[in-house]
């Protein structure tokens, strides 16, 4: 740690990063800022189509993503269905046995059936723990889809706790008490979400790059 800080001081100009919430950390690390340029979604390749009344979680199974939590709040609610895609990291198997019968583990082929997944779905739902930006819940919200995720990290940059869903506390009861809610009324969302995945379209997101780079040059 002390070689690495100490090459970043003497070598190191410019610092960009992908959040708020790890510039944060450049910060305490190094004592030094950095430019956010958030990663970009391509907006025009996602979709709308109306809901067919399932939840979707997509991501890893393991200690990170905590799919338990959303396991637990789904067992809560069985008039509810869950669709996970995602891998399944070793020693993580016992999550999957222990899951109740409204939580559908699915394998997809490719970004078609990604993006068809995140079409019809009633809304997306995410619980890493402290993600640095997370592009997911911006997918979903491309495809008019309001999200559930945790208060924590780049989730509270991306999703608007009120127009694009609901930020939570990493706690099963709030997730069902939330999910309930967005998903009474999960078409209604539709504008607002897509309106702001728009700000992190891959347009803005080049316009910014160059912006940094010209910076850095000067």
């Amino acid at each position: 740690r002390y070689l690495d800080r100490r090459f970043v001081r003497k070598h190191v100009r410019n610092i960009a990063c992908i959040s708020h919430t790890v510039r944060n950390r450049i910060q305490k690390v190094y004592l030094e800022d950095a430019r956010v340029l958030y990663p970009p979604i391509h907006t025009e390749r996602f979709s709308w189509e109306p809901s067919q009344g399932y939840w979707l979680s997509l991501g890893r199974v393991d200690k990170w993503k905590r799919i338990d939590l959303q396991i637990e709040a789904f067992r809560r609610m069985p008039e509810k269905t869950l669709v996970v895609v995602g891998r399944i990291y070793p020693g993580f198997d016992h999550v999957v046995a222990a899951a109740p019968g409204n939580v559908i583990w699915k394998d997809i082929q490719g970004e078609e059936e990604m993006r068809a997944l995140y079409s019809r779905c009633e809304g997306f739902i995410t619980t890493a723990i402290d993600e640095d930006f997370g592009i997911t819940p911006l997918e979903a919200m491309a495809s008019g889809k309001p999200v559930v995720a945790v208060r924590e990290g780049g989730y509270q940059e991306t999703v608007l706790d009120g127009p694009c869903g609901r930020l939570v506390a990493p706690d099963p009861q709030e997730i069902c008490t939330a999910v309930r809610e967005v998903g009474k009324r999960s078409d209604e969302f539709r504008d607002a979400c897509q309106e702001r995945a728009a700000s992190f379209d891959f347009i803005l997101f080049a316009n910014r790059a160059q912006e940094i780079i010209k910076n850095c040059l000067e």
